[in-house]
């Protein structure tokens, strides 16, 4: 035993340089591994294939969360398994045979026996490579990131293939920002108003790693119609065990914070929290031209804006297991806050013969303030066969979003006027959910499950306005109070199974019934509707020979409009460029396709996809001109249809012992038409790339240099921009890689970006161009302290992935 032992433990390290110097056939070995006593399926356990005769490693694999493994023997003969997990007593299956009559080999569950002093003198962990390949997603995992102490989760992002970040921190996947973003598997207050403002605070220090989920399965919300970015924090353990960070910018970005993991008595305590500050400064140039007949004129303005604010965070779960099978979480978290924006502009009027018609100086001070709270209660009951589970989750969340507005215009001719904008809004969301997971023989698995969302939101708006030399008065036609309920009620059922124990098909359906009422106070004006949405979903995956996977994946999804797009207020901070919501809008409805291809070739990793989507009544922000007043008008719109066509690569190798390349490039075409009177058409393609590479100098160095690329996108009318950006870091890890101190230049050849928006129409042209600082220098610490041991966190929490992500828009 002792001999085998020793063989396992040096396979994992040797048998990459077996695994491609044989030819490949079509043998296969699959199975799941799982805790003696629990039952509960073991995650990053490694697998070691080993030559029955001589117990010489052949190939190793590590098993996914749900502790399943599949590997691909290169040669057909008679083989022994190894399993090897830290805190578990090795083990070593019986020899089995795999040859022409037995081209697979499906293993029973492989239970390992807790044993923490088993392996004290020597720990063999599998490295998780930055970006692995599953089934239903692709896995970022951020904890291998040489950059996460002094990046924010927004930064990060940019990093993941599928996902495009732009300058102002608008979020896409797959080019679209119909899409959910969840923490933890569930969808908190911070993320349901504004993911880019939650994100661009949010650290990627405690980030373990980030799931794209790009074709949902019934068990998902059906909202979410480009798919779903989870955002997963670190892993905690019991004894104890923590992080602390602190990080840097010229720029002026600066964030703190920290975890810690423990259990006491039998309760588990995972915590973490911190606080940050940003401020982003820049200048702007505008153009609009009107067409209007009678109504032609000229409008430029420039300008500067300061936009700065403070962030403080803090999450709590406490865990108890009532058994070895069962468990009983209940979790909270904290956000809070402040932000302005200082924008002074200049304007300048022309009239058809460019004749200088007015002039204006207006001055902006706007302050926001957000606070939000989420409670929740997970029970877990596992049972004895692995995956057989059940699950109930209860969750409330509140929000507390206030927004003032202080403008003063000064305009020759036209006078002096003040204006101040109070806009309040409160919303609360409440969400039960049932789930349930059965195996069945022949590796066969159903799922079912239940959910209910209601949602509460109320904004209370008004404007007060003040002429030169008169009283203060209400503008009666900018008060109102609107008051929104959304109910949901959902059923979902997933069958998988298996084709001639290879060909892994998951099939599924949902039916969600939506309740609308909204309802304006000050105009006793309502709206109702009520709708039922099928939503099916089907997953084929089929292994190839040679490590090779091909899957093909289909789902109807839809994308309810979410406050942000509904609410009437008219924000007029700039009076000649308002921008409101419509409270008229519906859900949009798509099919989505998606064909990946995943393979590991003489150790380079490929990933190849390719989807399509097809949208009806897409949700598309919409800009028109005021006939009368001449000024331009952002809203929302349903405007007909959206293609979208994209194909992606993704590419990493370590061609060296101490170098590794990563590198994802996609390219998607997209068209938009109306179907209304105006017939607006665009089309066009659009591109994004991101190269990455890390070298280890040795002695506790490593240094890495990134490289990304998010080229223009058509839009209903124009384009948005594009940008270029790079950076090079240093790492230094101390006192026995337990610390950690990260030093980076961005954009060391370039001082600012220049970010132009064009947006036209038969009837004007409108541009504008802000001009980031994106030179800077960043600093960041880490520190890892404790002891490392089961995990603490029991915690599955509901996922409300259904609601349409905020719009682009400037800060």
């Amino acid at each position: 035993m002792k001999k085998g032992i020793l063989a396992l433990l040096t396979g994992i390290v040797a048998c990459p340089l077996f695994t491609y110097s044989q030819k490949a056939l079509p043998v296969h070995i699959a199975g799941q591994v799982a805790d003696s006593a629990s039952r509960q399926p073991l995650g990053y356990a490694t697998i070691t294939l080993l030559k029955a005769a001589s117990l010489q490693p052949v190939v190793n694999t590590l098993t996914d969360e749900q502790g399943r493994f599949s590997l691909a023997s290169p040669a057909a003969g008679r083989y022994q398994l190894g399993i090897q997990l830290s805190g578990y007593a090795p083990r070593i299956l019986q020899a089995f045979t795999l040859d022409s009559l037995h081209p697979s080999y499906i293993m029973p569950p492989l239970y390992l026996r807790a044993n923490p002093q088993q392996l004290k003198a020597i720990t063999v962990a599998g490295q998780k490579p930055l970006l692995e390949v599953k089934e239903d997603m692709l896995v970022y995992n951020v904890e291998n990131d040489l950059n996460k102490d002094q990046l924010t989760a927004l930064e990060m992002l940019r990093r993941v293939p599928l996902v495009t970040v732009d300058l102002e921190g608008n979020i896409q996947l797959k080019g679209s920002s119909s899409f959910k973003v969840l923490l933890n598997g569930k969808s908190p207050a911070m993320l349901a108003k504004s993911p880019r403002q939650a994100l661009r605070a949010f650290p990627a220090s405690v980030i373990r790693r980030i799931e794209v989920i790009t074709q949902p399965s019934a068990r998902y919300d059906a909202d979410g119609a480009a798919g779903i970015i989870n955002i997963v924090t670190q892993q905690a353990f019991g004894g104890y065990n923590g992080n602390l960070y602190a990080n840097d910018n010229s720029r002026g970005f600066a964030g703190a914070g920290g975890a810690l993991n423990t259990r006491i008595s039998g309760i588990g305590i995972a915590a973490y929290g911190g606080t940050s500050y940003f401020r982003n400064k820049g200048r702007s140039e505008g153009a609009r031209e009107s067409y209007l007949p009678g109504n032609q004129s000229t409008l430029l303005q420039n300008g500067s804006s300061v936009f700065d604010g403070t962030y403080y965070f803090g999450n709590l779960e406490l865990s108890y297991d009532l058994d070895s099978t069962s468990s009983l979480s209940v979790y909270g978290n904290m956000n809070i806050s402040y932000n302005s924006n200082n924008a002074p502009q200049e304007n300048f009027l022309y009239d058809n013969a460019l004749q200088l018609a007015q002039t204006g100086h207006y001055t902006s001070y706007t302050s926001y303030k957000s606070r939000s709270c989420d409670l929740g209660l997970d029970y877990q009951q596992h049972f004895r066969q692995p995956e057989h589970t059940l699950g109930v989750s209860l969750n409330h969340n509140a929000g507390n979003n206030g927004i003032q507005a202080a403008n003063h215009q000064v305009n020759e001719p036209g006078g002096e006027m003040s204006s101040g904008n109070i806009n309040d809004e409160h919303n609360t969301e409440t969400t039960a959910q049932l789930d349930y997971t059965r195996p069945l023989p022949h590796r066969q698995k159903l799922e079912t499950g239940a959910k209910a969302i209601f949602r509460t939101i109320a904004s209370d708006y008004r404007q007060q306005s003040e002429m030169a030399a008169a009283s203060e008065q209400e503008a009666v036609h900018q008060n109102n109070r609107f008051l929104y309920r959304q109910n949901v009620l959902a059923l979902y059922g997933i069958y998988a199974f298996y084709i001639k124990k290879k060909v892994s098909i998951q099939v599924g359906a949902r039916l969600e019934h939506t309740h609308i009422n909204a309802h304006f106070t000050a105009i006793d004006s309502s709206y109702q509707n009520d709708y039922l949405n099928f939503i099916p979903t089907a997953n084929i995956v089929i292994p190839l020979p040679h490590t090779q996977t091909v899957s093909l994946s289909y789902s109807r999804r839809l994308q309810r409009p979410w406050v942000w797009n509904l609410n009437p207020y008219v924000n007029d901070n700039d009076p000649n460029n308002i921008s409101y919501g419509n409270p008229g809008l519906r859900p949009e409805l798509n099919h989505s396709l998606g064909l990946n291809y995943n393979t590991i070739l003489k150790g380079i990793r490929l990933l190849a996809s390719a989807d399509y989507t097809f949208t009806r009544h897409a949700m598309e922000a919409f800009v028109a001109i005021d006939s009368l007043k001449g000024i331009t008008a952002a809203t929302f719109a349903n405007i007909g249809r959206r293609t979208a066509t994209g194909f992606n690569i993704n590419i990493s190798v370590q061609p060296l012992p101490r170098l590794s390349l990563s590198g994802n490039v996609r390219t998607q075409y997209t068209t938009l038409k109306t179907r209304d009177a105006a017939g607006l058409h665009n089309t066009g393609w659009s591109a994004n790339s991101y190269i990455n590479m890390d070298y280890d100098l040795g002695k506790g160095f490593k240094t890495a240099a990134a490289f990304y690329l998010n080229g223009s996108q058509p839009a209903l009318q124009g384009r948005m921009p594009g940008y270029v950006t790079h950076s090079l870091t240093v790492r230094k890890s101390l006192f026995k890689q337990r610390a950690a101190v990260n030093l980076t230049l961005d954009q060391p050849f370039q001082k600012e970006i220049a970010w132009k928006t064009v947006i036209h129409d038969p009837s004007f042209y409108r541009s504008n161009t802000f001009y980031y600082p994106v030179r800077a220098i960043r600093i960041g610490f880490g520190w890892k302290f404790g002891q490392l041991k089961e995990s603490v966190t029991r915690k599955k929490g509901v996922q409300n992935d259904d609601v349409k992500q905020q719009a682009a828009s400037k800060p």
